[in-house]
């Protein structure tokens, strides 16, 4: 069975995969267009970062505000500043008590609270699990020519745990 701190672990390594794969691009790649239609690299950074601060927040009890999951102005640094938001939701995960906490969502739903172990499932399906023919991680190794990436393509997409791709109000939708 898995648990709680299993979802966590799994979450964990998972981000930091696609910060080593992130961490190889450099300055041309981001103009590269990814298998999420209409997005180049630098936009999928862009939206991995905001989720990633997104989560961060609401593992601490402040993701209720949408700004939080949005995304800013583009960054002088994508690459740095995904490697330190990914560092920083990795943390907000680990942090002690954070297993007993319910997360806000407001992307998912803005009423709705949710266990932290399924919140951190729904970040752990963006990174591995197909939604859409594809997940962030394989998006951005696909973009990249990774030799680290699995050369097979998503068989049988997933739904998101909510049955759908994309989130509510204020989510920019993709397929990627």
């Amino acid at each position: 069975m898995v648990t709680a701190a299993d979802i966590v672990r799994l979450d964990a390594s998972a981000v930091r995969a696609s910060v080593q794969v992130v961490s190889r691009t450099g300055p041309a790649d981001l103009a590269r267009s990814t298998p999420c239609a209409g997005w180049t690299l630098a936009d999928l950074l862009a939206h991995m970062t905001a989720q990633h601060h997104g989560f961060a927040a609401a593992a601490a009890g402040d993701g209720a505000d949408l700004v939080r999951w949005q995304t800013g102005a583009p960054a002088a640094d994508p690459v740095g500043e995904y490697v330190t938001a990914a560092a920083g939701v990795v943390a907000a995960f680990g942090a002690p008590g954070v297993l007993d906490r319910e997360f806000a969502l407001p992307e998912i739903s803005p009423q709705l609270r949710f266990p932290a172990e399924q919140a951190i499932g729904f970040h752990l399906v963006d990174y591995v699990v197909c939604t859409g023919g594809t997940s962030h991680g394989r998006s951005a190794c696909a973009t990249t020519w990774s030799p680290h990436c699995s050369p097979r393509p998503c068989r049988s997409p997933a739904r998101s745990p909510m049955g759908r791709t994309g989130g509510g109000p204020g989510h920019r939708s993709h397929r990627g």
